[in-house]
């Protein structure tokens, strides 16, 4: 489950940079490996969606609510959940949820609107998945490692 606060944006500007995203308005492509997003409901204080992986073997469904906050912005509670048995899921059901929102601030490509948050990520019981925001992008820890190791090599050189 992810908590993000918007300040400066209303749900109704949230919401409709994350349709946009799951539409591929301007190009907008899952930079979590490819994978495709479809709309099942939509008002305006919920949404529900689901994604395929980009091979297409497995299906994870979203729900996320949006809450009008006193002072213009918006809060977003998300939960995603993968339709198959899954223990340690690498990131992947918070990338589904964060994907549909982040910024340039985490390196994210966007639709339309740059939205600025702040997020919590919360793990349920049977579910221990990770908040890597870097595999998000499709950066996977082993090549940050040897990024890192390539990065600290030129230093001490």
């Amino acid at each position: 489950m992810v908590d993000t606060h918007f300040e400066g944006a209303t749900c109704a500007v949230v919401q409709a940079e994350m349709l946009a995203r799951i539409a591929g308005e301007q190009l907008w492509e899952d930079p979590h490996n490819g994978g495709s997003y479809k709309v099942i409901s939509a008002s305006m204080d919920r949404m529900e969606a689901e994604r395929r992986t980009g091979d297409g073997k497995y299906l994870d469904k979203m729900v996320f609510h949006f809450t009008e906050t006193f002072n213009g912005g918006c809060e977003v509670k998300g939960c995603s959940q993968s339709q198959v048995f899954s223990l340690m899921d690498f990131s992947t059901n918070f990338c589904n949820l964060h994907n549909l929102y982040c910024g340039s601030m985490d390196g994210c490509p966007i639709a339309s609107t740059d939205l600025v948050y702040k997020e919590r990520s919360h793990t349920t019981l049977y579910n221990w998945g990770g908040m890597n925001k870097r595999t998000c992008l499709g950066k996977s820890t082993d090549s940050l490692r040897g990024a890192a190791a390539s990065e600290q090599a030129a230093q001490q050189a």
